[in-house]
């Protein structure tokens, strides 16, 4: 019974627990890519490739935006402080030097909105082509993951049938070692103990006979199974190589067309040899540099201060019907024209009531001044225009040209309404605003566009809701 017993466990030692045609499960024991299933990260690139194209987009979106809004700013900025600047006190050529800086900031506003229309138009569009023309969605996966999975999956099936194989023979091998080292260590023991007989030794001797014959015959197929697959290698290897000269192909593609579209991207937004830029600032640089404090201080004198002309009082005779000293055409007191060292004629003192602090409502500068048409007519003893007072009223003889001019504007504004009922357009991209004042919609809504001003920027209507929009972001209709 001992002796069946051990012939049982001898053949289930020798033998595999399953067919060798049966393949397991490999899983790879290495990082290298030629292990089973390691070619999946070689796959899952093409995956990586289709999300990068979405990230870019979305990283150019924003970028896109920030332009948009920087620019709404620039021109918010230019026109409230141009607006400020001219009621202001200052004047001359400090004046100009102020409004060369906001004019500066109207043009660059102009750049940067050319920078949001060509991210938008170029590049954006460029790679959501691009992608649409590489990528292709099927239920599952991209058309292209799958086709590369089922390519390496199909190379490298052989391969891991055979790797089975060699792995259930070199398993087997090693059993049958054991075995053997187990029958020979028995019987090195019987023979040492005189307790045991010549007939168990005999017994004992063959199974480790039998335990060295089956590991001679597992020993052979084990060489066998390496022989085969090492025959095999160079065969997986080519096809291996092949499917993955494939997927590099592809990604070749995909990394120059991102070189270039980053280099487009580039060209977009350096703005260091734009000749608009150089010009707006060669411009702004000779405007500042024509500032002159001694020229202004002499023409603030002579039309304001102690260079200004006046009639002193004189001994004049007595002549009948002549209004007397203090009468209201009093000669003393009133101003004269005259040829000043500049040459700029003296402003009679019965000016009309100025615009602002030191300029007159009707400015008439020549064009060689540098002044932007100081009206003499300044009122003195106050300290800004608020605290000036008031002018006196129209006379009854502009009455007729007044009402005149009140029907022609109310003409302009019902001709101004009539025009901005607003054109219907659709956002092309979604849009969320940062300020109060936006009017945020998503791609593909309607938007009355009521009125479309010169930098980039619209009034819109959507329902109810009311605010301001990038006219880049939409298309007519």
């Amino acid at each position: 019974m001992q002796s069946q017993k051990m012939n049982m466990d001898e053949g289930n030692s020798a033998a595999p627990s399953q067919s060798e045609e049966d393949i397991t499960q490999l899983v790879a024991k290495t990082d290298s890519f030629w292990d089973i299933g390691n070619y999946k990260r070689v796959v899952k690139r093409i995956d990586d490739g289709a999300r990068l194209c979405s990230d870019f987009t979305k990283m150019a979106q924003e970028r896109s935006e920030i332009e948009a809004k920087y620019v709404k700013h620039l021109q918010q900025w230019a026109r409230k402080w141009d607006d400020l600047v001219t009621k202001s006190p200052e004047y001359g050529s400090l004046e100009v030097g102020w409004k060369a800086s906001l004019k500066e900031a109207t043009k660059l506003a102009e750049v940067h909105l050319e920078i949001q229309r060509k991210i938008l138009d170029d590049i954006i569009d460029s790679v959501q082509t691009w992608r649409s023309q590489k990528y292709h969605k099927s239920f599952v996966n991209l058309k292209e993951t799958k086709k590369a999975e089922d390519n390496f999956a199909r190379a490298q099936k052989p391969w891991t049938k055979r790797l089975e194989k060699l792995r259930r023979a070199k398993k087997a091998f090693h059993q049958a070692s054991r075995e053997l080292d187990v029958q020979t260590s028995t019987l090195q023991h019987a023979g040492s103990n005189p307790d045991i007989g010549s007939e168990q030794c005999g017994k004992l001797r063959e199974r480790q006979d039998k335990a060295q014959r089956e590991l001679d015959k597992v020993v052979a197929k084990y060489r066998e199974r390496l022989g085969d697959l090492q025959h095999y290698q160079g065969r997986y290897i080519e096809d291996m190589t092949m499917q993955f000269d494939k997927c590099q192909e592809f990604e070749r593609t995909r990394m120059e067309f991102f070189k270039e579209t980053l280099q487009k991207f580039q060209q977009v937004l350096d703005l260091s040899q734009d000749e608009r830029l150089m010009e707006v600032y060669a411009e702004y640089g000779e405007t500042l540099s024509r500032i002159s404090a001694e020229d202004d201080l002499r023409w603030y004198s002579v039309h304001f201060g102690a260079d200004m002309s006046y009639k002193w009082p004189e001994f004049e005779d007595y002549i009948p019907g002549q209004p007397t000293l203090g009468g209201k055409t009093s000669t003393l007191g009133r101003l004269t024209h005259h040829s000043t060292a500049g040459g700029s004629p003296a402003i009679n003192g019965t000016g009309g009531r100025p615009g602002r602090a030191g300029h007159s409502s009707t400015a008439s500068s020549s064009s060689s001044s540098p002044m932007l048409g100081l009206d003499a007519s300044r009122n003195e003893g106050y300290d800004s225009a608020d605290e000036w007072p008031e002018p006196p009223p129209p006379e009854e003889e502009d009455k007729d040209s007044t009402a005149s001019k009140e029907s022609d504007s109310e003409e302009e504004d019902e001709e101004e309404d009539s025009t901005n009922k607003g054109t219907l357009m659709r956002a092309l991209y979604d849009y969320g605003g940062s300020q109060e004042d936006d009017l945020n919609f998503r791609e593909g809504d309607l938007v009355r566009i009521m009125y479309e001003g010169e930098d980039g920027w619209a009034e819109g209507a959507m329902g109810d809701k009311y605010g301001y929009v990038p006219i880049g972001y939409f298309e007519a209709v």
